[in-house]
């Protein structure tokens, strides 16, 4: 993964996500879309988040838990993220400070959005998906992501 990130040639439907899958986070007034495939332990995620997300207004982030086998307490963490009574609040707490909340019962999307990830080829975190289908790879930079995204409103 390059700091920049890199371009995938595939497009995807961003009409056809099932947003009802992600944590909705909201930057300003929301009004540009992001679609992110995210593993809580994935350092890139983490410079994603704190170096990138943080600076960049006016959009509405899906991110999709999408724990990697290679992180074996990745699928723990998403699933109390996912349960937690504010999900926007709770993946924020654990990528700004790694405080998880306690520990809820419910039933996460996990195997879902695996299954929706192995569909779209996704293979690594971060995975951005912009809503014209264009697919970025890797912590890439406000600046680019800025220009990707358009115009805020």
């Amino acid at each position: 993964m390059s700091w920049t990130g890199s371009a995938c040639a595939q497009r995807i439907d961003f009409a056809s996500l099932p947003l009802e899958h992600a944590i909705k986070t909201v930057h300003g007034n929301g009004a540009r879309q992001l679609a992110i495939f995210s593993d809580p332990d994935c350092p890139y995620c983490l410079i994603l988040e704190r170096e990138t997300l943080n600076r960049i207004d006016n959009v509405t982030i899906y991110t999709f838990l999408f724990p990697l086998a290679g992180h074996p307490d990745a699928a723990r963490k998403s699933m109390l993220i996912w349960c937690a009574a504010d999900r926007p609040q709770a993946w924020s707490d654990w990528m700004q400070r790694r405080v998880l909340p306690a520990q809820r019962a419910c039933v996460p999307p996990l195997a879902e959005n695996l299954k929706l990830g192995r569909k779209l080829a996704v293979r690594a975190t971060p995975t951005l998906i912009l809503p014209q289908g264009e697919m970025l790879l890797g912590a890439v930079d406000a600046e680019t992501l800025e220009r990707k995204l358009g115009p805020s409103p």
